[in-house]
């Protein structure tokens, strides 16, 4: 599987998504995932997300996402996603992507 490439609206890449990283474009890890977490470079656990939901390393819901919106456990939208963008609430596109990122991949980026 070739990276998927997370990309400014202008076009020009920022991250690379492997499959289990993302990355800069000179190769420096941001954040580790795995099948249920999104760690830090070191491996400690950042976030656990499980059916529908992110929750802190303690077991805190604190998104939910469906799809098409990642939520505040509350309700409210943070972000609106699609098959190759991540937009804020207002509509302005925060990144656009090549091939298939996870939504818990997008929640990370949302943090950067």
């Amino acid at each position: 599987m070739s990276d998927s490439e997370i990309k400014a609206p202008n076009g020009s890449t920022l991250y690379k998504f492997t499959g289990t990283e993302i990355k800069e474009p000179n190769g420096s890890v941001i954040f580790k995932i795995t099948s249920s977490e999104i760690k830090a470079p070191n491996g400690s656990t950042l976030y656990k997300f499980s059916g529908n939901e992110i929750k802190k390393p303690n077991g805190e819901t604190i998104y939910k996402y469906n799809g098409s919106e990642i939520k505040s456990p509350n309700g409210s939208t943070l972000f609106k996603y699609s098959s190759t963008e991540l937009k804020k609430t207002n509509g302005s596109t925060l990144f656009k992507f090549t091939g298939r990122i996870p939504v818990p991949v997008l929640f990370a980026l949302g943090l950067i």
